[in-house]
């Protein structure tokens, strides 16, 4: 679960910007907070949803959050530039490194992991173990001018000499470039392994074009998964009474995906390919190692009562495509600790679905799944749906062009006063400022 996240000099974001999950002074909707396990931990709120105009920085957010995930698991190569892109518009006297600070929960345990990079190198790095009061450093990474990494360790004096020389070798052999937790897991040191496990399974980016992978193995393999998809889309009025892999044509695929991917199968596992936007396929090799392909389908009832299937990719609409891909919130068990992070939830779909879909999560027992929205739909803007630490705002400052966080909280509107009418009035900022420009050259 995420508990707070800081950047800064990334995109849009100059000086550092905070997000949080950690609850304020709000009342009501009360099952919309984590309660901490322990005294002194920390509570986290289930749900937050960020709004902002078009080019505020509001998807800048998710995209530093998943630039963090990315740089953690998958190192640049030796000697190569970080993939980095920093705010343009500051003078050319400020600092041209970027920070990111993630504060995050696992197994009742909260850890903050941050960094600070340039486009050459990873300038220091640092993880700690935190409760509400104390923190304890965990490792803190500096690299030297001449390119060694240098990293100190704390708490090990239950490990043996040798554990303790091989982490030292580890920490010498990271690239300038690289993360030590990078280096770390790829060298099998177990220390540090939840961590990373934790962005590379916990942590579930959603951008508007996104689509889910594997979502065809689990509806050939999880009858449970298939038939809640069928009842979801179903109840979202979508028209679609059940979903299932229909047998298609080899060359539905092109040669060079089939080529690429029958190495990697086996007799007892398929391979689920997404190639977009030619559609969803599971690709798998029967007995004989024969190649059977399989796409995603959908049955509709005609009037009378028949059945009609429909191609997924090119007879489906946006809108059920997109419903499918948001699915897997739904479909978490009650100790499950998903985090998952959607741009755009809005994007294909009626503001009225959008609203259902939010109140079927928050209605679920996952108390311990985590769903963090960008959106520009204002009826979701209801102190009757959502707490006012749950709504959060990005807004430019024309000024310095500096994109600015920060919290409903922050105006403390009775909780009988129309939100959503107030944000569209300007009352909370994080909306478009139109020009005359145009508007002159229309006239004129």
């Amino acid at each position: 679960m995420i508990v707070r996240f800081t950047v800064s000099n990334f995109r849009s974001f100059g000086e550092e910007v905070s997000f949080s999950m950690i609850p304020g002074r709000s009342i009501g909707h009360d099952s919309h907070i984590i309660r901490a396990v322990k005294p002194n931990d920390i509570d986290v709120l289930r749900t937050g949803l960020i709004y902002g105009a078009n080019a505020s920085g509001k998807s800048n957010l998710v995209k530093a959050l998943d630039f963090m995930r990315k740089l953690v698991l998958d190192s640049p190569r030796p000697n190569s530039r970080i993939l980095l892109q920093q705010f343009k518009l500051w003078e050319e006297n400020k600092t041209n490194s970027s920070k990111f600070e993630l504060e995050f929960i696992i197994n009742n345990q909260a850890y903050i992991y941050g960094f600070e990079i340039t486009t050459q190198k990873i300038i220091s790095e640092s993880l700690y173990s935190s409760t509400e009061k104390s923190e304890r450093v965990l490792f803190k990474r500096t690299t030297e001018d001449t390119g060694k990494a240098s990293v100190r360790f704390y708490n090990l004096s239950d490990k043996s000499k040798e554990n303790k020389d091989f982490l030292k070798f580890v920490a010498r052999s990271t690239r300038p470039n690289q993360l030590f937790l990078s280096k770390a897991l790829d060298d099998n040191v177990d220390e540090y392994k939840n961590i990373y496990r934790w962005f590379g399974s916990v942590l579930k980016i959603v951008y508007p074009t996104s689509r889910l992978t594997g979502v065809q193995i689990a509806i050939e393999n999880d009858k449970v998964f298939s038939k809640n998809l069928s009842s979801f889309l179903t109840d979202m009025s979508t028209g679609v009474k059940e979903v299932h892999l229909k047998e298609v044509p080899i060359d539905s695929l092109p040669e060079g995906v089939i080529s690429d991917i029958i190495g990697d199968l086996s007799e007892e596992k398929g391979m689920a390919v997404d190639v977009f936007p030619l559609g969803r396929f599971i690709v798998n090799l029967n007995k004989n190692n024969d190649v059977k392909v399989s796409g995603l389908a959908a049955r509709h009832l005609r009037a009378d009562g028949t059945d009609v299937i429909f191609d997924w990719q090119s007879e489906e609409s946006d809108g059920t495509q997109r419903l499918l891909d948001l699915f897997p919130v739904l479909h978490t068990e009650k100790n499950d600790t998903e985090v998952f992070i959607i741009d755009e939830i809005d994007r294909s779909l009626h503001p009225n679905l959008v609203r259902e879909f939010i109140k079927l999560y928050l209605g679920r027992d996952h108390s311990a799944c985590q769903l963090i929205m960008s959106t520009h739909d204002a009826t979701l803007l209801d102190l009757d749906l959502l707490r006012r630490d749950e709504y959060w705002f990005v807004e430019k400052d024309p000024s310095t062009g500096q994109s600015e966080v920060y919290s409903l909280e922050e105006f403390k509107p009775r909780n009988d006063r129309k939100i959503g009418k107030g944000y569209l009035n300007g009352r909370y900022g994080a909306i478009p400022a139109f020009g005359n420009v145009l508007k002159d050259q229309i006239s004129g």
